[in-house]
Order: C-alpha cells, then structure tokens, then sequence
C-alpha cells in the first residue's frame, strides 16, 4: 500500500508537494514545468494532467494512469475548494469524502466542498486499486466563484449547494461519458495553447452543467409555473430591463400574483427583497461597465436607469467605497 498527503491550490502548486512527499520521491517523480507529469514506471504508468482554466478560480486535474501499488493519496487544501470528481475508471479507483462508498457497479461523480486543513474533517481521498487504470476528471472551483455561479439559481438550489449540503456521489450518464471521450482523445500536451485551454473549458462547462442539473433533478422540489414565470422575468430584466426597472405592482401582474404574494415568492427564491436585488444586480453591472472605455460616466448610468450621474455615483459610492471615477482610474493602474 503507496500513502501520502498532498496539498492543492489551483494554479497546480500541489505538484511540488506531491513530487517532495518522502512516500513519492523514492520513485524519482520530478517537478516538470508546465501542467502535464509522467508517472516513472517504478511508480506506474500514464499521466496526471492539472489546467488551470480560470485563474484562481477553476481547475481541472486530468487522470489517465495505472498505478503499480494499492494508492491512497489524501488531500488538502490552503482554501475552500468545492470539488468535483467524475470517475469514469472500470475498477476499483475512486475519490470520496471521509467514509468511501462501496457501490462499483456505476460509474459516478463524488462532490463535496475541501475545507483548509485547519478544519478537522476526514478529509478528501483518492484510492486505487494495483494495476487498474484511472480514468477521471477532477473539477476544483474556488468557493467564491462557485457561488457567484450560484446567484442565478432557485432558492432550493442554493440551499442545496452551500457548503453543509454539498457532499455526496451522484451517476455518470451517457452524456457525460460522450464529453470524457471527447476530452480523452486529444493529445496530451506539456504546455496547452489557448485554443487546448478553450477546448477543455468548454467541455469542463459542459460535464458541470449535466452533473448540476441531474443533481438538481434528483434532490430539489420541481418548480412550479409561477416560480418558473418568475425567473424568467428576472432573466428578461437582467437582460433588457435594467435601465427601466417595473414597479412591484406591473412586475407582480407579469408573473400573475398579487403585490404581496410576488413580494413574498421573489424574497423565497432570490433571498433579497426586489428592490435591494437589482440595485445589486446592476451596481455589479456598473463595475463591468466602467472597465470598458466605450462608455463614459453618464452612459453607465442612464444604462443602468439612473435618473442622474449623481445618484448613479452616490449607490456606486455606497456599495464599492469609491466613486466611478475612482474605481476607473485605479483600474487603470491595475491593467
């Protein structure tokens, strides 16, 4: 039996760690520049691959190897990272969070959220069985962005995604298996361009997309017409609809409920009152805005249904701790 801890960050800073851990450098794994390291063969075979697709905030760890030993690698972090594993392996190679599961029979997908190491959990292992050849992807998102991801969800859904209730195995369906393949069969690479990059995003979005509406599908309430009539105004004032916000009143008739009940559903699922949710809505949209030298000013503000620049810099003032003006100015130093 091959055991050891190894410490993750997203930029794959964990590869130094694992290359020094004492149980691993008997078996002269290296440091390698670039994301891609070969297993020497006293150790097994294949490839480990870690793509840093956002940075500081998505990752992927790409698994395509055979040990030669029973492994079980544990694994911390030095923040919160909410961790996604698909284990698409035909034998007994799994990753799971304090007990293990013991159903083989599918092929599934193991969640949960990697605590720094200072919270005393069982923690987050990989274990595989000699000779078995590990097929997997191992999603990380930075904790921040996966609920920034998480803003635009039902209020069930958030719940469901926070980090008390995020944990558990779910199965691996057709759709995935056609993403894996697809992910598998390019070439492995010591330094990814951006076109690679792009390609492996786009199916990293893809299997998060299938994982999270199963899941969905499986632990929260169907959603019902009004709820459903409901978001889908929200996503047209989002879209088209900032710059003239409808009133309680005309929201409440375009979701056919009254003043009260709308009040009372919108706060349910979004967990803010109208009004202080797309004030929210589009001061971070003025933030997006102000960084693109197309628009001056005032043209954030009319856009974003300020009646004056004062009032547009006075909300903006209040949420950020500086002006639009100075919010532009220091990120252009920054850039």
């Amino acid at each position: 039996m091959l055991e050891t801890k190894l410490n993750w960050d997203l930029s794959g800073d964990w590869k130094r760690g694992w290359c020094n851990a004492p149980e691993i450098k008997q078996f002269g794994l290296k440091p390698t520049v670039g994301s891609l390291l070969h297993l020497p063969s006293a150790l097994g075979t294949g490839t480990i691959e870690h793509v840093e697709l956002q940075r500081s905030r998505l990752a992927v760890v790409l698994y395509d190897c055979k040990l030669n030993f029973d492994g079980v690698l544990n694994w911390t972090t030095d923040k919160r990272i909410y961790c996604i594993y698909f284990d698409f392996s035909k034998g007994v190679a799994f990753a799971h969070f304090g007990a293990p599961s013991q159903n083989k029979e599918r092929y599934f997908t193991s969640y949960d959220c990697l605590p720094p190491p200072d919270i005393p959990i069982a923690g987050y292992q990989f274990q595989t069985e000699a000779g078995v050849r590990v097929n997997a992807i191992n999603v990380l998102i930075e904790e921040k962005f996966f609920e920034e991801m998480a803003q635009q969800w039902t209020s069930s859904a958030r719940e469901l995604f926070i980090r008390g209730n995020f944990w558990g195995y779910t199965a691996i369906d057709k759709r995935m298996f056609r993403i894996f393949q697809e992910t598998k069969d390019a070439p492995p690479k010591k330094d990814l361009g951006t076109s690679d990059v792009f390609f492996l995003k786009a199916n990293t979005y893809r299997l998060l997309y299938f994982f999270l509406s199963n899941l969905l599908q499986e632990r929260c309430p169907k959603v019902t017409e009004t709820e459903e009539r409901l978001m889908k105004l929200d996503k047209k004032i989002r879209g088209e609809r900032l710059d003239d916000l409808p009133s309680i009143d005309n929201a409440a008739k375009e979701v056919a409920v009254c003043p009260s009940k709308f009040k009372e559903l919108f706060k349910k699922i979004f967990c803010k009152p109208y009004y202080q949710y797309y004030k929210e809505i589009r001061l971070n949209k003025a933030t997006e805005m102000l960084q693109d030298h197309r628009y001056n000013i005032k043209e954030v503000a009319i856009a974003l249904g300020y009646q004056t620049t004062n009032a547009f810099s006075k909300a903006f003032h209040s949420k950020n701790g500086v002006s639009p003006q100075q919010f532009r100015q220091k990120h252009q130093l920054s850039a």
